[in-house]
């Protein structure tokens, strides 16, 4: 069976080879799958989001414009794929914003960034600090899906007053995010001066 490299690879791809896909798959699959699993935690979602980054592939393969690595390309489709998986089960913008800023830190070996469950539990113990009202707004909203209409109905508020609540607490809990998400990349830039030096 011919090997390919990857420029070779992404070529037959783009003219449909079957081959080039399997070997792909061979080559990628597992990496897309750890990374996934990285961040549900869950055996069946990870190798779902795998799937579907390779269906993806498949099915836009005439429009791929990398030449040289396709590496970023699954990742990046695998990462849209996971944020989009969130926001449709908890519809939360708290996982995005933590897979974009954890993903930009620089990675140095030694650094094992916040886990998601434990950078949750810094989110929940936030919103816990939060005025009791706007605190159950977020909780419900952003951790629990339900709609503007139905936790107004559940906390006998005007939607007009969980529409201000819920405003005010998204924008306190990004603030929160970016900051908790700055402490951790101060640090992991000091661990490698102090590691290089």
């Amino acid at each position: 069976m011919k090997r390919y490299s990857e420029r070779e690879l992404i070529e037959a791809l783009k003219k449909g080879s079957k081959q080039a896909f399997t070997e792909l798959y061979a080559g990628y699959a597992p990496r897309i799958r750890a990374f996934a699993l990285r961040w549900t935690k869950n055996e069946i979602t990870a190798d779902d989001v795998t799937q579907e980054v390779f269906i993806r592939i498949w099915n836009e393969r005439g429009n791929i414009r990398q030449t040289n690595s396709i590496n970023s390309l699954l990742f990046t489709i695998a990462s849209h794929i996971l944020i989009n998986a969130f926001h449709k089960t908890i519809n939360s913008p708290i996982l995005e914003d933590y897979i974009t800023q954890i993903d930009a830190l620089p990675s140095t070996g030694s650094f094992d960034p916040l886990e998601y469950s434990n950078f949750l539990s810094h989110i929940n113990n936030f919103i816990d600090r939060m005025p009791s009202t706007r605190a159950k707004v977020v909780r419900l909203s952003k951790l629990q899906g339900f709609s503007n209409k139905e936790i107004a109905e559940l906390l006998s508020l005007k939607e007009q007053t969980v529409k201000n609540q819920l405003s005010i607490g998204i924008k306190e809990l990004r603030e929160f995010t970016k900051g908790l998400l700055g402490v951790l990349a101060a640090f992991s830039i000091s661990s490698q001066f102090i590691l290089y030096f």
